[in-house]
């Protein structure tokens, strides 16, 4: 046998015990989704449902209904995680929510998402009040244009009485970034594999690691590589990605004004130059914006922060995190007094 035979031999061999860790180790993953890699994949298996659709990029599809993330989801006739929604009733007070991911409630029941969760909250403290409904309109991985689009073409028509947006830090990326990322092989066939997704995450804390920063769980449908830093680095004033945000609130809340419904930004990040670019637009415009630290707040601070969201990879709210959010978010509606005299 020549040696050109036995280093073909050899690389067969090498190639075949691959393909066999590989595949023991999908299985494995499956079986037990160690620091719930189920994320990756399950976001690629969501976003293989969406309706492509412009100018708003992609939106639900419409009457969904499968188990993704563990959790039933059933996508209303609107294209909303929610239950149908008729005619408005007469005292009926409505709350639209507008976001992406966590809105929407990414790896928890619907009963237990943020906005659900809200609606429960002012109906308990006000029974005599008529009833509170609050319309979750949050679409995974939606950028503020996007969520601008969708008030205006569908918002506005389900007559709310106030309006409020969770914004995230990676709203600044374009439309359909995460589609456009997904478009590469590679990228799209590690995030479809448990094994794939283990064998990035593990990559992703070594490399944390090395360079002493902390590992933050993925947010919103990043998907793989990560595209954090290039998100950041748009925060400027003459970031054209910025500016689009500042058009987009700015459009939202005139259009609100103008029918004399509240409006009120709501944001959870940490980053102070974030913040900063963020109230700088509501002093401009004359929205209010409330920045929920959950950790800063005296009923929470101290507990253990895993409780609050979904898995070690998965920093979505968990229902505990969806909870606090909705308390937090109830109590500045009533200190904004958006829900009026009720």
């Amino acid at each position: 046998m020549t040696k050109s035979h036995r280093f073909l031999r050899l690389m067969r061999f090498i190639l075949l015990q691959i393909v066999i860790v590989v595949l023991l180790l999908e299985i494995i993953a499956r079986a037990i989704d160690p620091l719930g890699v189920s994320y990756y994949p399950e976001t690629a298996r969501y976003f293989d449902t969406l309706v492509l659709e412009e100018p708003i990029g992609y939106r639900n599809r419409p009457g969904l209904e499968d188990v993704f993330y563990g959790v039933p989801v059933k996508i209303n006739a609107y294209g909303m995680r929610d239950r149908e929604v008729g005619e408005k009733i007469s005292g009926e007070f409505r709350l639209l929510v507008l976001g992406d991911s966590v809105p929407f409630g990414i790896g928890v029941r619907y009963e237990d998402s943020f906005p659900h969760q809200i609606e429960m909250l002012l109906n308990e403290r006000y029974p005599n009040a008529g009833r509170f409904s609050a319309l979750n309109l949050g679409v995974p991985s939606y950028n503020t244009e996007q969520e601008l689009i969708q008030f205006k073409s569908l918002g506005l028509t389900l007559a709310p009485d106030a309006v409020m947006l969770l914004f995230s830090a990676n709203d600044i990326e374009p439309k359909r970034w995460v589609l456009e990322k997904r478009s590469r092989w590679f990228v799209d066939l590690t995030q479809r594999s448990y094994a794939g997704s283990l064998l990035f995450v593990l990559w992703r804390g070594v490399r944390s690691a090395l360079v002493a920063t902390p590992l933050a769980p993925a947010h919103a449908s990043n998907a793989l590589p990560e595209n954090t830093g290039v998100a950041l680095a748009e925060y400027r004033l003459d970031s054209p990605r910025w500016q689009a945000i500042e058009r987009s609130l700015a459009s939202i809340h005139t259009q609100l004004k103008t029918r004399g419904i509240p409006f009120v930004l709501f944001t959870n990040e940490e980053l102070p130059h974030i913040i900063e670019m963020l109230e700088t637009v509501a002093r401009r415009e004359g929205f209010p914006i409330v920045n929920l630290r959950l950790q800063g707040d005296p009923r929470w601070a101290g507990q253990d922060a895993s409780l609050f969201r979904n898995s070690v990879v998965d920093g979505h709210p968990s229902p505990l995190g969806n909870r606090v959010l909705a308390t937090l978010m109830v109590e500045s509606l009533e200190r904004l007094k958006v829900t009026g005299n009720r």
